[in-house]
């Protein structure tokens, strides 16, 4: 019963806002597989096999995926999905000009994490023409790298 209780919330989960930190912060209920004592092993397992299998991963484009269609990477890896080809060379273009723009009141530089709403990278258009990915940043930021693992991530 407790691996459709769980899967119940997660579907409780994916309804909150996109702003809601319980889309992220959730997974703290889980842990991994190997700091479990012994005696609850077994039933932590059942929970991640029934998640392995379930739209349970958020990802940067605030969807849940399965968690083996989710990839993990470095803050520098994401900005090159993130940004797209033109915007990485007009931002190169900035230079120093880019610090005083923030500091006289200018829109502040783009967080490399964050996707853009304009055109794609042709790498996030590949990523996704192969039904990849790239899990949350507040995921990777907040979730053990052990329970990551037991999903499939």
């Amino acid at each position: 019963q407790v691996p459709k209780l769980l899967l119940a919330l997660v579907e409780e989960v994916k309804r909150q806002p996109l702003t809601s930190p319980l889309r992220w912060t959730f997974y703290s209920a889980l842990p991994p597989l190997a700091t479990a004592p012994a005696f609850f092993r077994s039933a932590v397992s059942q929970l991640h096999r029934a998640l392995r299998s379930h739209d349970c991963m958020l990802t940067d484009d605030g969807n849940f995926c399965v968690p083996r269609l989710a990839l993990r990477c470095s803050p520098e890896v994401r900005s090159a999905f993130a940004l797209d080809i033109n915007d990485a060379v007009a931002d190169s273009d900035i230079g120093a000009d880019q610090e005083d723009q923030t500091t006289d009141g200018g829109a502040a530089a783009p967080n490399p994490g964050s996707v853009t709403t304009g055109p794609q990278s042709p790498l996030r258009t590949a990523l996704q023409a192969q039904g990849q990915h790239l899990v949350h940043e507040q995921v990777e930021a907040s979730v053990s790298a052990g329970l990551l693992d037991s999903l499939g991530v």
